[in-house]
């Protein structure tokens, strides 16, 4: 069985590999408008000629045109077209593993010793800058407004806030924080199958939520794995309402974490 460093290793020397190719092509752009230049000259004068050219050979001509483009095809081969449907898939798939990631990170540091804790710590702390880097939390607010319910709006924002009162407060109390994520979480499953039944009474189940709703099909299986990540999330939050402390699982900032990064899958991976 390969080790996580191994595919992490794998993946970050293909994204090197990608970035390169794509750094190359952007190189030879300015060569590349020199060249649609004069083949725009081209093919104005050889749109417009007179009747009259006719009378002149293209012998040499056609011969000079055909090694000219047998060189361009040749030195600059087409890059591989990429469906933009890969785009939100691709998002949401990577964001599910790194937020597996950081749930192992948390247990590390559950270990207890002096380096486990020192490292956590630092990779936890390092992982919330970069969501807050990439904006999730405004990204997760627009794919929460798209519902255009205003309850579900306010259970979004009572996270945000009650989770801002919870560290500006001395033994702060979880609990409340916790009973918000879980109004927000079923409340957004609510609102997906509400989206997906064809009638109101129909029985509605993730899978054929996420067949109805997924922006592409890659997306379908995406969806389907994020039933899991709820009923997981749901389950932390209701040991911290119970008051059981069970280290990084329970730790309402980690689990807040985890909520955006679930919110921002589905925020990725349906069409709303």
């Amino acid at each position: 069985m390969k080790k996580p460093i191994e595919i992490i290793n794998a993946k970050k020397e293909y994204l090197d590999e990608l970035k390169d190719r794509v750094n190359s092509i952007l190189e030879v752009f300015p060569l590349i408008d020199k060249v649609e230049d004069v083949t725009n000259w081209e093919q104005q004068a050889f749109s417009n000629l007179p009747e009259e050219a006719e009378e002149i050979p293209t012998n040499d001509l056609v011969e000079n045109l055909q090694i000219e483009y047998d060189h361009l095809v040749s030195a600059f081969p087409l890059p591989p077209k990429y469906d933009p449907s890969f785009r939100g898939g691709t998002i949401a798939m990577t964001t599910s593993g790194s937020t597996i990631a950081y749930e192992f990170v948390g247990r590390v540091g559950d270990i207890g010793t002096p380096d486990a804790t020192k490292y956590a710590n630092l990779f936890i702390a390092s992982f919330e800058t970069l969501q807050l880097n990439q904006n999730r939390e405004e990204e997760v607010r627009s794919f929460i407004q798209k519902f255009k319910n205003a309850g579900l709006s306010s259970r979004y924002e009572n996270c945000i806030e009650s989770i801002s009162q919870y560290h500006l407060i001395i033994k702060g109390k979880k609990e409340p924080v916790a009973n918000f994520i879980r109004n927000l979480l079923n409340g957004v499953s609510g609102q997906l199958f509400e989206i997906a039944r064809k009638s109101p009474k129909e029985n509605m189940t993730w899978e054929e939520m996420a067949k109805r709703l997924a922006n592409s099909p890659i997306a379908v299986n995406i969806i389907i794995r994020q039933e899991k990540e709820q009923s997981n999330l749901l389950s932390r939050t209701a040991d911290v309402l119970k008051d059981r402390d069970a280290g990084s699982i329970t730790n309402i900032d980690n689990i807040w974490v985890q909520v955006l990064g679930h919110l921002y899958i589905l925020a990725n991976s349906l069409k709303i």
